[in-house]
């Protein structure tokens, strides 16, 4: 199951970074907070406070900021993009559930592995060997990606799900970024207003959980010494 969703994730947000501008793709794909913060409840039986409920909805409204709806990012394709935010979401849940028996090394090897074979049935029928440069290219993601996997493995594996996922709203700063650098995609004050309110929502939910187990900690009562040998 996390191979299959994931596969078809990865589907989706490729094919969304190759027909829309970089940081439009990337904040249609951040709309995986509501889900992931929907399915943590059912599935996962996690209480999702109502200050963090507020601060998703928040971070979401900054993603409909950037993206302001009549625009391209509404044509069909960002129904690709919202897939991909949807199957994020699920695999946040599955990842929250394997890590209950599973390591974080067998959760990204088998994926790599398993995704490798079922990612491999489509591409034979297209398959174009690439240049040096461009294996180059491959090799890099591979690696980033990998390490990408075991960070995100490892942040839901410890961490509660509506707790790791807002942090991912960093990422759409870096793609941004990436953006101006490397594409020309220069961002307008839309995108400017959006990105600041998702990093703030995201923010403010850890400095929130913070507080929580600050307090939580100060109320624990003592543990109990060990009795005296008589």
């Amino acid at each position: 199951m996390r191979t299959l969703v994931g596969t078809l994730g990865m589907f989706c947000v490729f094919y969304s970074f190759q027909h829309m501008a970089l940081a439009e793709a990337v904040a249609i794909i951040f709309s995986r907070p509501l889900f992931a913060v929907a399915l943590a409840v059912p599935f996962l039986g996690e209480v999702v406070g109502w200050r963090r409920t507020v601060a998703a909805v928040v971070g979401f409204c900054g993603v409909l900021i950037m993206v302001r709806p009549g625009t391209e990012a509404f044509q069909p394709v960002a129904l690709v993009a919202l897939l991909g935010a949807f199957t994020a979401g699920a695999i946040a849940i599955i990842i929250k559930q394997l890590s209950r028996t599973e390591s974080t090394t067998t959760i990204v090897v088998w994926f790599a592995i398993a995704g490798t074979v079922v990612s491999a049935i489509p591409a034979a029928t297209v398959w174009v060997w690439p240049t040096p440069e461009q294996w180059a290219w491959l090799i890099a993601i591979g690696v980033v990606g990998i390490a990408g996997q075991a960070a995100l493995t490892r942040g839901f594996s410890t961490g509660e799900t509506s707790f790791v996922t807002p942090f991912d709203y960093s990422r759409l700063v870096f793609a941004t970024a990436f953006g101006i650098a490397v594409f020309g995609e220069i961002p307008d004050i839309w995108k400017a207003v959006g990105a600041l309110v998702i990093v703030t929502s995201g923010f403010y939910i850890a400095r929130r959980e913070m507080a929580l187990a600050r307090a939580r900690g100060k109320a624990a009562p003592p543990a109990t010494p060990p009795a005296e040998p008589s």
